[in-house]
């Protein structure tokens, strides 16, 4: 923006710095405000304000972090086969993924799942460690709903495997036998 450029052009000009942190404060972009708060510290160090922001900010991401490593939670079912394909699910729809997973173990066909039980923090290092498995080749992100949950998993995964999206949502549950079709068809297209 014309702000960014004129204090590239003006780095010395503390008003153009408190413009900026008030935006990106108001825009809730903390990693961009934090850093306008650093400049400001320089530029006005009797402000403290400033390093306020600074020690809340890195508060709360020390915070977010303990969180990650402490209270992540999440079921594992089926992980410690040689699965071929990863369902990521939750819910209602999570009993109705084990049941299509014991059935196409039947089949002879492997299928782990992994439940998250919290949302946030989300568990990304299980979900990116369980899609990396070598027999892994796909992973299902299974809902009963219009894809909330999709956009996670993909950050989870890490571009490891491709990511498909199933659900259906108003109170329609997909059955197992829907769920067995298309980890077939996901397997046979791999």
């Amino acid at each position: 923006s014309h702000f960014k450029k004129f204090s590239k052009s003006h780095p010395k000009d503390a008003e153009v710095h408190v413009f900026l942190f008030d935006i990106y404060r108001k825009q809730k972009k903390d990693d961009l405000a934090f850093k306008e708060a650093q400049t400001l510290t320089k530029l006005k160090p009797k402000e403290v304000s400033y390093y306020r922001y600074m020690f809340q900010y890195l508060n709360s991401r020390a915070k977010y972090e303990k969180m990650k490593r402490e209270d992540v939670r999440y079921e594992a079912y089926n992980l410690e086969t040689d699965y071929q394909a990863l369902i990521v699910s939750y819910g209602t729809m999570s009993r109705v993924c084990k049941t299509a997973i014991d059935e196409l173990k039947e089949l002879g066909i492997e299928v782990g799942l992994l439940r998250p039980q919290t949302l946030f923090p989300f568990p990304e290092r299980p979900i990116h460690q369980a899609a990396q498995k070598a027999g892994c080749k796909t992973v299902l992100c299974v809902e009963m709903s219009m894809g909330q949950m999709l956009e996670d998993v993909q950050r989870s995964v890490q571009g490891d495997c491709e990511v498909q999206w199933y659900g259906k949502c108003g109170g329609d549950v997909p059955t197992p036998e829907e769920i067995i079709d298309l980890v077939r068809t996901q397997l046979e297209s791999k």
